[in-house]
């Protein structure tokens, strides 16, 4: 007998399980109340006798593609986005969903035919984490195809996650104020490729404006703490981090501030390498914190954080997705997940 017909069925598992076929089927695919008894029948059934759920036959039957697109950018240069989408992956699948990923680069090409081969595949929704050029999502409107933005909200009338940096930049003020610090500068990270007139503006904007409350709730003068903005990404090959640039900027100064809140963990190892350039010890001399926790941990020293919310991030991405069968007309959802900070060996008290 061959592979293909020895294959084990959802009749296989619900004889083995002593259910019918269709509560089987709900517990394969997450579809519809179970008992916690029977479904933990039914998985066991699927483990003993080797079921795999046909993907084909399902979309077949349905009429869907149980499949969803991403669009990232640049995940070699900010390993942000390898977490968006390994999130988003991990996610997706315990939801019953497969996931294809598209890496712009900054590219028009790339996006465009990116989205093209998204649509190709009869994806049911395109999340999108960073677009660049905005009319290229035209063709997926066209198309009818929900869109889903993280965090950012300049593709307009769509879907939308956001993130609220307030709760993780208040707690790492607060850290730092229990720590003596009153000179607290914080970097703002940007994109010098990004098209169109938005940016992350509205993005900085709210970190930036979290940041200067937090201050001022400590009675800590904004005014004569330092905030800049600078490029996270790389537009030269092997050039130096703008992190790196930008610290032995700041940090050459006679007065540099004690403390530093950096908008995303990539522009915070830049300023570490200038740090150790200038033979500035940290936190000894200077306390750091980045944001994200994509590269956080493994920095030396172990790098305190803002902490972006994955999990949360992607299963509110799948708790969007999975409305979106019967939407009311007209309604777009919208889901917040809140950051939170994660302090590490890189906070010090001030140096006298």
């Amino acid at each position: 007998m061959n592979a293909r017909a020895s294959r084990a069925t959802m009749t296989d598992v619900a004889r083995e399980a002593g259910v019918s076929a269709s509560t089987a089927s709900r517990v394969v695919y997450n579809n519809g109340y179970v008992s916690e008894e029977n479904r933990a029948r039914v998985l066991a059934a699927v483990e003993k006798v080797g079921y795999r759920p046909n993907i084909q036959a399902r979309s077949l039957r349905n009429q869907r593609s149980y499949t969803l697109g991403l669009v990232i950018d640049s995940a070699t240069n900010n390993a942000h986005f390898a977490h968006i989408s390994h999130a988003m992956r991990m996610e997706a699948a315990a939801a019953g969903y497969s996931l294809l990923t598209v890496d712009h680069e900054y590219n028009v090409d790339l996006e465009r035919d990116g989205l093209k081969h998204l649509l190709d595949h009869n994806v049911e929704a395109i999340v999108v984490c960073h677009p660049f050029i905005l009319e290229n999502y035209d063709i997926v409107r066209d198309a009818g195809i929900p869109l889903i933005q993280i965090e950012r909200d300049n593709l307009g009338e769509v879907h939308r996650v956001g993130i609220d940096p307030t709760p993780g930049i208040e707690e790492a003020v607060r850290h730092l104020v229990r720590f003596g610090h009153r000179s607290i500068g914080y970097i703002s990270g940007t994109s010098t490729r990004e098209a169109g007139p938005h940016r992350n503006s509205s993005v900085e904007e709210c970190r930036i404006a979290s940041f200067t409350k937090a201050l001022l709730q400590h009675d800590v003068d904004h005014k004569h703490c330092t905030i800049r903005t600078v490029p996270y990404d790389l537009v030269i090959p092997n050039a130096p981090l703008h992190g790196y640039t930008l610290g032995i900027e700041l940090l050459s100064r006679p007065h540099y501030p004690t403390a530093l809140i950096v908008g995303a963990d990539v522009l915070a190892a830049g300023i570490l390498q200038a740090a150790q350039e200038l033979n500035i010890a940290v936190p000894q001399r200077l306390s750091l914190i980045g944001f994200d926790d994509s590269i956080a941990r493994f920095l030396a020293p172990p790098l305190a954080t803002i902490v972006q919310p994955y999990t949360d991030i992607a299963r509110h991405v799948l708790d969007i997705t999975s409305g979106l069968g019967t939407p009311t007309p007209g309604s777009l959802q919208q889901r917040i997940a809140k950051t939170h900070f994660l302090p590490r060996r890189s906070t010090g008290t001030v140096a006298l």
